[in-house]
């Protein structure tokens, strides 16, 4: 809050749940804000008619905002946004991040990712989620090892203009592009491999359910560096059963997908293996496979391996990746940290 004292109608709009908007900032700075806001409403020095009101509630709002900063989700007022439903209900986000999307706006919190989409996408969005729904498994070990990584459907909430998709996220989780321009937009070779191993395994899943993603960009992956962990939350808007007729793709797909997908205008499981190359050449710090050819940092057998075409299967993609181009690349594993966490890549949004 700055300097201006606010109005009656400013303060008594402020629900209790959202402190934020008015107390923003550490201890020291909500007292500030409360002491200023206080002498202004006190019944004693205010002789409007409500002071009594906005007194007692801007004392709730003090003390609601202490209790969010207690606990460590004391937000900042512009990272909120208030979504109404169709219905007349509303509901209030608070996240750290926000980015465009080609559909329309996505929001990052700690344990959400919310995808706000213009209503002409509606029935792609739901084709999508829809598909996640429909994943089955082998066997029981299938299951326990691939049930995490299928996304889960927190709500999904229609309004007038827009509809939001809210799909649960684990906190340890960090969005793939935040950490791709943290690290100037060239990460280092051998966390680029880990990633692609999990980007890998997780598509040999995918396409055992004879689904293609089609979405598989970074903004769309999120990753542990701690553990050496991944998931693709996003772009399922844009996946398809394999050999269906396609009905949108994202700008990359365009770009990369197999020629004969687009003649066909059908889906194609190659696509997801196409653009599993492109993330890591990108990763890496290069627009295409040609400028990573002069790259003397990355490893020949991976250099060529991402610039040369799919096996045309997923499973035979990620065997070949993992008993030829992983040990020609750098020997015998070994694990190698990551020095970042999330509030590396949030503090200060």
């Amino acid at each position: 809050m700055n300097n201006k004292i606010l109005t009656k109608q400013e303060i008594l709009n402020v629900k209790i749940k959202n402190p934020e908007k008015i107390f923003q900032g550490n201890l020291i700075e909500l007292k500030k804000i409360y002491r200023q806001l206080s002498i202004a409403w006190h019944p004693d020095k205010n002789n409007d008619k409500d002071s009594h009101i906005v007194f007692a509630h801007i004392n709730l709002l003090y003390h609601s905002a202490v209790d969010k900063l207690n606990n460590g989700i004391l937000g900042d007022v512009k990272n909120i946004i208030d979504i109404k439903y169709k219905d007349g209900n509303e509901a209030t986000l608070k996240f750290y991040k926000e980015m465009p999307t080609e559909m329309g706006n996505m929001y990052i919190s700690n344990n959400l990712i919310t995808w706000k989409f213009r209503n002409e996408f509606i029935n792609d969005v739901k084709k999508g989620l829809n598909n996640i729904k429909n994943i089955s498994f082998r066997n029981e070990k299938m299951k326990q090892d691939f049930q995490k990584y299928i996304p889960k459907l927190h709500k999904f909430i229609e309004s007038e203009d827009y509809f939001y998709v809210l799909i649960s996220k684990e906190s340890r989780f960090i969005n793939l592009l935040d950490i791709y321009k943290y690290f100037n937009e060239k990460m280092d070779v051998r966390h680029v491999a880990w990633i692609l191993s999990v980007l890998y395994n997780q598509i040999c899943f995918l396409h055992f359910n004879n689904i293609m993603h089609g979405g598989l960009t970074i903004e769309n992956i999120y990753i542990d560096p701690k553990m050496h962990d991944g998931i693709i939350l996003g772009g399922w808007w844009y996946s398809l059963p394999n050999n269906e007729k396609l009905s949108i793709l994202s700008k990359k797909a365009v770009d990369i997908a197999p020629v004969s997908m687009i003649n066909n205008k059908k889906s194609d499981l190659l696509l997801d293996l196409e653009m599993i190359k492109s993330i890591g050449i990108q990763l890496l710090g290069h627009k295409n496979g040609i400028q990573l050819k002069n790259d003397k940092d990355v490893p020949q057998p991976l250099t060529d391996w991402l610039r040369t075409a799919s096996l045309g299967e997923a499973v035979k993609d990620y065997s070949f990746w993992f008993n030829n181009v992983l040990p020609q690349s750098f020997g015998e594993r070994k694990f190698v940290e990551m020095k970042i966490n999330i509030n590396d890549i949030y503090t200060g949004e």
